[in-house]
């Protein structure tokens, strides 16, 4: 790289680190668009902003980190794949360093900017507050959210944008987003750290720093006594725009620094988090009285997540599979327990499952979040299902039928109704409700399409079997593969291990459209590509 274009490039790093100690007005866009209605719940909301609580606060070096967690992974028994992976973060960071030092010739400047890069540029700062929003029972509720925000040579940034990360789906409270003094230097590959370290640091570089903001689902951190709203498309979705809306404004009123005026949103996510980032975006395009506390949502990026709850339950029995053996009983617990129709009928997810799963107290795990979503898949292999034998493709991996029981599974698999009238009326209860959490349903029983000029991007690998294909099919169905609003990527790899294609979407995939979709240089389509990056 020039000379001339690194000198640009550190005069610009050191130019928004002095305007952040002087810039302090508000956005125009807050200005403008600013109501005092007495029924918004958002009103003033900078204002009443500055009165919620600081639960955490610290800086973190990701560098430091990334160092720390490659001579553990060296020293233990690290697989090659993830020891391969740390040196190459270091190695990216590095080339930065080592970039701006050669800049310079290496003199004394450039020896000195060398030195004070690696402390200096992967640094963020993080808070965890608690955000306002709504239960799925409709009453007010305190959700804790993590805020991170990069902080070079010691002073804070001004973000360029905001990116909501919302996290794939966790059962032990203990690995929830905002816990960060828990946080071993093994979790850094997960997309919380790979997210947090390409946005809140070292991206600056190329023109965009983000105000990343995590919230905890319902059911963890400071909501940990109450259910988690599993798959629940609307309730999730209103609560991580809600983190959003309070994010933004908590920073900008608290920190002494403030959102550029043309900040807009992406929302990005993997799994659960997928489904989450999706229906996120549809709340925010489907609410415009809220535009005025967002004023742009640029798109989601979404890998292999659930769109369509019934699509995946289906595809379970028609396999007769099950790789996370937890997944589907997660479904039917959200649902039961927070979804008024099942609730107002009294159907419990015991319903659905074999005697020998519903006493298993894989139900009052997930209850007290003490468990990962492994440790809930041992519940069910420790149990006497049916099994596929040692030889096979899926060997020791538990039959759908064995989980659920026969009128669950015969009813997905074929659509047979059950003799019992109590029965069918609970199953053709669960099929509503698992069909109305598609991404692409509406209240009417009709089909939701993007409206004109939204932007969604989708990714899913063609062999997962934890959320299969099927859901993005359900969308190319429903919306056509010529649709203007959306990009589908339709990955071809070999792999059907879930984690793995979640690791190579966070380390190559997504930061690519999350930064075409700032820059406003996103196009829609299909596209097929070919895995081998993990």
């Amino acid at each position: 790289m020039k000379k001339k274009k690194f000198l640009w490039m550190l005069a610009a790093i050191l130019t928004s680190s002095l305007m952040t100690v002087m810039f302090t007005a508000c956005s125009s866009d807050d200005d403008d668009n600013n109501t005092n209605a007495t029924d918004d719940p958002y009103a003033n909301i900078e204002e009443r902003a500055r009165n919620i609580e600081v639960v955490d606060s610290g800086t973190i070096n990701m560098y430091d980190l990334y160092q720390e967690a490659l001579q553990t992974a060296q020293s233990g028994n690290a697989d090659e794949a993830e020891i391969e992976f740390l040196q190459q973060q270091i190695a990216q960071m590095d080339y930065i360093v080592d970039s701006l030092q050669n800049a310079e010739g290496g003199n004394f400047f450039g020896t000195l900017i060398s030195t004070l890069t690696t402390k200096a540029l992967f640094t963020f700062s993080y808070d965890v507050i608690n955000v306002q929003t709504t239960s799925y029972d409709g009453s007010t509720i305190n959700m804790s959210t993590l805020l991170a925000y990069p902080k070079r040579f010691g002073v804070v940034s001004n973000p360029n944008h905001v990116l909501l990360l919302d996290h794939f789906t966790i059962t032990d409270d203990a690995q929830r987003p905002s816990d960060w003094t828990r946080w071993s230097v093994s979790k850094l590959a997960t997309d919380i750290g790979l997210v947090v370290n390409k946005w809140a640091t070292y991206n600056g570089l190329i023109g965009i720093d983000c105000l990343v903001i995590i919230p905890d689902y319902e059911g963890y951190g400071s909501t940990k006594d109450r259910v988690h709203p599993y798959l629940n498309r609307e309730v999730q979705a209103k609560q991580c725009v809600d983190a959003v809306c309070w994010g933004q404004a908590w920073f900008n009123t608290n920190t002494g620094h403030h959102l550029h005026d043309d900040w807009s949103v992406v929302s990005v996510g993997y799994s659960q988090g997928g489904a989450i980032s999706a229906a996120s975006y549809r709340y925010w395009l489907d609410h415009p009285e809220m535009h005025w506390v967002v004023p742009r949502w640029s798109g989601a990026v979404c890998g292999d997540g659930p769109y369509d709850p019934y699509a995946t339950l289906k595809r379970y029995c028609e396999m007769d599979y099950l790789e996370m053996p937890c997944a589907p009983l997660l479904m039917l617990n959200g649902l039961c327990k927070t979804d008024p129709e099942m609730i107002a009928a009294g159907i419990q997810p015991s319903d659905f499952c074999t005697p020998l799963v519903a006493n298993s107290g894989i139900f009052e795990a997930m209850a007290r979040k003490d468990k990962t979503t492994f440790d809930l898949d041992m519940i069910i292999f420790g149990q006497a299902v049916p099994k596929y034998p040692t030889g096979h493709e899926w060997a020791e991996k538990p039959h759908a039928k064995g989980v659920l029981n026969d009128d669950t599974y015969y009813y997905f698999l074929n659509g047979t109704v059950p003799s019992d009238a109590t029965m069918a009326k609970k199953l053709q209860t669960l099929e509503h409700c698992l069909k109305k959490n598609a991404l692409w349903y509406k209240d009417d029983n009709s089909i939701w399409t993007p409206p004109t000029g939204s932007k969604f991007t989708f990714f899913h690998a063609v062999k997962d079997n934890v959320v299969p294909y099927d859901n993005m099919q359900s969308l190319l169905d429903k919306w056509g593969v010529a649709e203007r609003t959306c990009r589908f990527e339709r990955n071809n790899t070999n792999t059907s291990t879930h984690e793995s294609v979640g690791t190579a979407f966070f380390a190559w995939y997504y930061s690519d459209w999350v930064d075409d979709l700032y820059k406003n240089k996103w196009t829609a389509g299909y596209q097929e590509t070919e895995g081998g990056k993990w």
